[in-house]
This record gives structure tokens, sequence and C-alpha cells, in this order.
């Protein structure tokens, strides 16, 4: 079994960086659902919040749409689909 002391000082070191890269991402990633709220609260789209995160429409409704009323924003979702789906 590894025990600290068996670990290299090198690896230790990376340990600490990656931890420090995870809680960076773990920040990062509160702040894009803080955006995404206020995206949704000042009116805009899923389609456009889509656009914005380089995903899809419904990409961005199923990562963050727990934030939101759901029957309303799938309301709104769906007609965004059956307009694209009507595209040519």
């Amino acid at each position: 079994m590894t025990t600290p002391r068996d670990i290299p000082e090198q690896s230790v070191r990376d340990l600490t960086a990656l931890g420090r890269v995870t809680d960076t991402l773990r920040k990062q990633e509160a702040l894009q659902h803080l955006w995404v709220t206020q995206c949704r609260e000042s009116g805009c789209s899923w389609r456009l919040i889509g656009v914005a995160l380089g995903v899809t429409a419904q990409g961005a409704y199923s990562r963050f749409s727990g934030h939101q009323r759901d029957s309303e924003v799938q309301a709104e979702l769906d007609v965004q689909l059956q307009a694209a789906d009507h595209k040519p």
C-alpha cells in the first residue's frame, strides 16, 4: 500500500497542482451556473445560451435547467426545437 511518505516529491507537487485545478474548475462551474441563471432571468433563450456555451439549446437546457422553473423552460425549449425541425 502506498503511504504519503512513499510518494515522490514531484508526485506530491503534481497532486497539489491537480487539487488546485480541480478547485478552480468547481469555482468556474459555479460562476457559469450563476451567469446562466442571470441570462435566463434577463430573457435569454436556451438557444442563445447554448451558442454562448458552444452547445445546443438542448445541451444547455439539460445541464442547467435545474435552476429554472422546469415547465416554463421545457415549453420554451419545445417551441425552439419544433422551429428548428421545420427549417430547411
